[in-house]
């Protein structure tokens, strides 16, 4: 019995080396270009020396407010807003502000009209923002 096996075990070896010296796994597509993931959202970098505290005055619809403030912070990406648009004016007068208070701001003159929806991430450095219209 032990003979069989160790003949059984060559055998096997004997395969597997005939299959890697033969180049079995050649047919096997390449990766060719750059390697990039589909499944990672690619944001642009955000510069490094943003000043976290500024001032803005603003009147306007809620969507143009989110744009003027994407423009005292470079590392604000404004999405496209969610819902039935409504025409909303908002009035902004903000001293030494950061960004996190000027949304809340924003979300504040929304009332029951519209709601700001802000996600961070302090790892890349980026914020997302955009306006949901409740009605």
């Amino acid at each position: 019995m032990d003979k069989n096996k160790s003949q059984y075990f060559r055998l096997i070896v004997l395969s597997l080396a005939a299959a890697v010296a033969s180049g079995c796994g050649s047919d096997l597509p390449q990766v060719k270009g750059e390697y990039r993931p589909i499944n990672q959202e690619t944001l642009p970098k955000a510069e490094v020396n943003i000043p976290r505290i500024f001032d803005l005055k603003f009147k306007g619809t809620a969507t143009d407010a989110l744009l003027a403030i994407q423009a005292k912070q470079s590392q604000l990406t404004v999405l496209d807003p969610q819902g039935k648009v409504a025409a909303t004016k908002v009035d902004l007068d903000l001293r030494q502000i950061s960004l996190e208070s000027a949304l809340r701001v924003l979300a504040l003159q929304g009332g029951s009209t519209f709601e700001v929806v802000h996600r961070s991430d302090p790892l890349l450095r980026t914020d997302l923002a955009h306006i949901k219209f409740l009605r």
